[in-house]
């Protein structure tokens, strides 16, 4: 078995009793001197981790969150200190707010900008990106966007010809 985190109260286990929740956590847990790596299943896109508790599937460190300090308050997040999407150390994790991760985010380079070109070339710069939806989480390159809508203006010019 595993050695435990001093943060993790040492219930044990004896016999052939079934693990409890928190042990089957860290089975899939690579124990290591700075990030624990989750070698469990990770979101494809993202490569965050995540556990599947009680037939719902969890991000990994918020449920490990909870699991030893209660339940998250609405509106945090836990946000990782080291960067690492797979790590569940809780020495690398702390709550903050969405705005917290974002400022956290840009802090250390991590931000939307850190590709310099668009998918049809456009060099991106602060001010040839805009950004929407909730909070500015999608960003769009300002050229594509006027790109579109001229294609878009003539489609319903020519479309408009031929009616009355």
């Amino acid at each position: 078995m595993h050695q435990r985190h001093p943060f993790f109260c040492d219930k044990g286990r004896s016999g052939g009793l079934p693990m409890n929740a928190l042990d089957r956590f860290h089975s899939y847990v690579h124990h290591a001197e700075g990030c624990w790596e989750w070698r469990g299943r990770k979101l494809a896109k993202t490569g965050r981790a995540y556990f599947q508790h009680e037939g719902k599937r969890h991000i990994a460190a918020r449920w490990l969150w909870s699991a030893m300090f209660g339940t998250i308050p609405n509106g945090q997040c836990v946000l990782h200190k080291c960067d690492n999407p797979s790590c569940v150390n809780p020495l690398h994790l702390f709550l903050g707010t969405q705005l917290d991760n974002i400022k956290d985010r840009d802090k250390k380079g991590r931000n939307r900008l850190r590709y310099n070109v668009c998918k049809n070339g456009h060099t991106l710069t602060v001010e040839s990106v805009r950004l929407y939806g909730p909070g500015g989480k999608w960003r769009a390159c300002r050229k594509c966007l006027a790109d579109g809508m001229r294609r878009y203006r003539e489609k319903l010019k020519t479309s408009s010809k031929g009616k009355p």
